[in-house]
């Protein structure tokens, strides 16, 4: 639920627990559920103390989403290029022990956040413009092949298929003040890439809760998007 409705960044789920009730009739069950805070607890993230400072942060963010996405005009692929342009352009990667650097008030308002924030900010983004796309969790793999628990993107492009983004990974922070070429290179490195090319360094992991219960992703095209 919080992974497909962005809004809910102030909900710490850890703090959530979940009672069951079945009654019977005759033949027939009926079962219940009931999603409450912890008790002694509320189910707010520790940056918020209460419904106004929520609503207020809630507000912050949309106005700034409000105003990219304004700007992103065009075709579909001018859309979705324009976004993980403002992400990586603006998003500074923080891996420090701070407030939601894994939600879209990071992304937004904050812009330090981990990989989690960038695929969040370009789904939320996303999402605003009507452009299919999910959240992607599972391990990503640097050039001497370590693992690294990894978010990114899928998106489904006006041909109907799915090409993988990751923002996080498209944000040149080792290259400086290179060349223009360079950073170009690798800016776009993992944008819109189909299975042959992204998968070499990155695998899915459908178990989003830890719970084993697997969620099917999208199936990528086979080769990178073309314009």
């Amino acid at each position: 639920v919080t992974l497909d409705n962005l809004e809910l960044f102030f909900v710490d789920t850890t703090k959530l627990s979940v009672s069951t009730r079945t009654s019977a009739f005759l033949n027939y069950k009926s079962y219940g559920f009931t999603l409450a805070p912890q008790a002694g607890t509320t189910y707010y993230n520790s940056s918020f103390n209460n419904a106004e400072e929520i609503n207020n942060a809630i507000n912050e963010v949309r106005n700034v989403a409000n105003e990219i996405v304004s700007n992103a005009i065009g075709t579909r692929f001018d859309k979705v290029l324009y976004v993980h342009d403002w992400l990586v352009d603006n998003l500074d990667y923080d891996n420090n022990d701070t407030d939601n650097k894994d939600n879209i008030y990071g992304t937004f308002i904050n812009k330090k956040v981990v990989c989690e924030g960038y695929a969040e900010g370009l789904k939320y983004l996303l999402d605003k413009l009507n452009i299919p796309c999910v959240l992607v969790y599972g391990a990503g793999y640097d050039d001497n092949g370590n693992e690294e628990a990894h978010a990114w993107n899928y998106v489904q492009m006006e041909d109907g298929n799915w090409y993988a983004v990751d923002a996080t990974w498209d944000d040149p922070l080792y290259i400086g003040s290179g060349s223009s070429l360079l950073q170009r290179e690798y800016k776009y490195k993992y944008f819109l890439k189909g299975a042959k090319t992204f998968n070499k360094n990155h695998v899915n992991d459908g178990d989003v809760s830890g719970s084993g219960q697997d969620f099917k992703y999208p199936e990528l095209a086979e080769n990178d998007y073309e314009n």
